[in-house]
């Protein structure tokens, strides 16, 4: 429900919900699929699929920022279910994707998998997923507060499987700017964990990234059941992985940078990073966020 506060005038109370309504995150709204693909291996146990929506008439879409997310209403065998996902700005006018793995016992991501272009959803957002996080942080979270472009001097970011897609947005956003202020001088790095080889998803789309980052954002693959012929890092993510992957990618100096560290994946691999963080010495409370 819109609520707007109008003096006498009648007539612009309907102006007014019109306009609320359209910038209200709570209101549902209506978009279409326009393309379907699948980002995952065809080896891969579980498919991951990008879905691309489109508005419909001449709506206009939000914007999205890193740490924005969405929530899709699907009714689905007698059910009606309402699930959050990551939000990534399309190329094209008017569209944002999806990134979901497809679990066999997942309503939703089935539901969406079996969907052909031109199945309408219904979706609400963008909310802050700075809400989200304990504790309470200001609003977006994920952005430098202290630089006029938003953007970090050098951020760290840890990634377990799906966790993947705030760091997309977060990655687009820098290079973004980039494009705008080729002089613009920061350093992303981006640890990729998955459990096998063939767990990596949207690797020519990374690639892609790395290649147009002009050297700003390298990317390290780590496995827990690597194959024999691996030659980037294997195991959990512990102390001393993460000591090392740190040291080789920054070291500190008297500049003013502005530093952050941002994880997200399953609760377990994160509660395992930030304790491993914080042992090594790491500032978690000033430079970490947890997405869990």
């Amino acid at each position: 429900m819109v609520i707007a506060k109008v003096n006498e005038y009648s007539d612009d109370l309907h102006k007014i919900q019109q306009v609320e309504s359209e910038h209200n995150p709570h209101v549902f709204k209506r978009y279409i699929l326009v393309n379907k693909e699948i980002v995952s291996r065809s080896d891969a146990r579980r498919p991951v699929i990008k879905l691309t929506f489109q508005v419909i008439n001449d709506e206009q879409l939000p914007e999205f920022l890193p740490g924005d997310y969405i929530e899709i209403l699907c009714h689905i065998k007698g059910q009606v279910l309402l699930r959050s996902y990551t939000p990534l700005q399309s190329d094209k006018e008017k569209c944002f994707s999806i990134i979901i793995r497809v679990y066999e016992e997942g309503l939703m991501s089935r539901h969406l998998m079996k969907q052909l272009v031109g199945f309408e959803i219904k979706v609400r957002g963008p909310f802050d997923i700075s809400n989200q996080i304990s504790p309470p942080y200001p609003r977006h979270i994920l952005l430098n507060s202290l630089s006029n472009d938003k953007c970090w001097d050098v951020l760290f970011m840890i990634a377990g499987g799906t966790g993947i897609t705030p760091m997309l947005q977060l990655i687009k956003y820098h290079l973004n700017y980039l494009n705008q202020s080729p002089n613009r001088n920061f350093k992303l790095f981006l640890l990729f964990a998955n459990e096998t080889i063939s767990d990596i998803f949207y690797f020519k789309y990374l690639e892609h990234l790395v290649a147009a980052s002009n050297g700003k954002l390298k990317i390290t693959y780590i496995l827990t059941r690597p194959p024999s012929n691996w030659e980037e890092l294997s195991g959990h993510i512990n102390e001393d992985i993460l000591c090392k992957w740190l040291s080789n990618n920054y070291i500190p100096d008297d500049s003013k940078h502005t530093i952050k560290l941002i994880t997200c994946g399953p609760p377990l691999m994160i509660d395992s990073i930030e304790e491993s963080l914080n042992n090594i010495g790491f500032p978690i409370n000033d430079k970490a966020i947890f997405i869990r």
